[in-house]
């Protein structure tokens, strides 16, 4: 059965690339956009065939999902762009301001890869963690991650490897995850838990947020797992992510649900970076998926079970857009921190389906 899918599949993608090779695209190569359209037919496959090509989490996450707490939170996938920028160590950053009084901890920074630990005491619209015992207005706090620099941003997603390994112990030899999203975390760690040890301590907050977008997402859900597991088991996990690109094999993704009180990844319309790695090559996404219009005005909560919902950004043929992995929210998030510009978020409602 699945010998037969995977034929057909690489039927439809050299049909794919030959159409490709008539309109050539001016963002991605024809080699990465083949790869894209290869991924689409195999989701599309993985849903509808009765094999394991696909493995649901076991588990149904919440899918309560709070457009004005989540957008909130958005705000620190951006500041997590303004490491080099003076104004964070003083929360005077554009993008600062738009989220409010935030007490910084640490900010990692290996010039590679930059982040940022804090709390905050205000509260949030709504609580991050639906049908946790964590409230609105309880402090929270929050690792915030970068994404990979706009500028290098196609040379990345153009040369991203493919390659796994198992991290979380003996325990879960299953478990396997990105090599290089891995090691740019590790690099962060050191600095991460320096700063978690006196934000926690300086709180009291039981809970944790991880943010990201972009590379940054994929180590937002390695860090909350890694902490989940192996550092502060008793805290409460919500994970808020932008454009994440798939961080582990299907493994990862059934733990992840598992271990994670929350987790809303939002998709921007045909944002190419979600559909990779390639889920032909054993990397799979856990839920729950947010999938945008691409306005940014209408959105549709995804699968609480399958990371894979072939409704919402899987049901794409071609979802090869570098511009829309770069807004979001209608904002340019890499660039924003060194802008001028007011900030002009679209207020999105909730459909059945885009």
């Amino acid at each position: 059965m699945r010998r037969t899918v995977c034929l057909v599949a690489l039927c439809v993608v050299a049909l794919s690339v030959a159409v490709l090779a008539a309109t050539p695209a001016p963002e991605l190569s024809e080699r990465t956009r083949a790869v894209l359209a290869f991924d689409h037919e195999y989701v599309k496959a993985a849903n509808n065939a009765s094999s394991n090509m696909l493995q649901k989490s076991g588990k149904t996450m919440t899918t309560t999902y709070d457009y004005d707490t989540a957008t909130k939170l958005f705000w620190h996938s951006v500041t997590a762009y303004c490491t080099d920028d003076p104004s964070l160590q003083d929360w005077s950053c554009t993008s600062c301001k738009q989220f409010g009084s935030f007490k910084l901890t640490a900010v990692m920074d290996d010039t590679a890869n930059q982040g940022y630990v804090g709390y905050f005491t205000q509260g949030l619209p709504k609580t991050p963690i639906p049908g946790s015992i964590i409230g609105a207005n309880e402090p929270f706090v929050v690792v915030s991650f970068r994404g990979t620099v706009p500028a290098d941003l196609k040379d990345w997603i153009e040369d991203l490897s493919f390659s796994k390994q198992a991290v979380f112990s003996a325990k879960y030899p299953s478990v396997a995850v990105h090599s290089g999203f891995w090691g740019a975390y590790q690099d962060m760690k050191p600095k991460m838990m320096a700063g978690l040890a006196t934000a926690f301590s300086d709180s009291g907050a039981r809970a944790l947020i991880v943010t990201g977008h972009s590379l940054g997402a994929a180590m937002a859900e390695l860090a909350a797992l890694d902490l989940k597991l192996n550092e502060y088991p008793d805290k409460i996990y919500a994970s808020y992510t932008q454009g994440t690109p798939r961080p582990g094999n299907p493994a990862f993704a059934a733990l992840y649900a598992q271990s994670i009180a929350a987790s809303f990844r939002e998709i921007h319309q045909a944002d190419c970076v979600p559909h990779l790695p390639p889920m032909v090559l054993g990397f799979q996404h856990g839920p729950v998926e947010v999938f945008f219009n691409e306005a940014f005005d209408k959105y549709q909560v995804c699968s609480g079970s399958n990371g894979e919902d072939p409704s919402c950004s899987d049901s794409l043929l071609l979802p090869v857009s570098i511009p829309d992995h770069l807004t979001y929210h209608g904002i340019d998030v890499g660039a924003y921190c060194s802008s001028s510009a007011k900030a002009t978020v679209p207020k999105a409602k909730q459909v059945k389906k885009l």
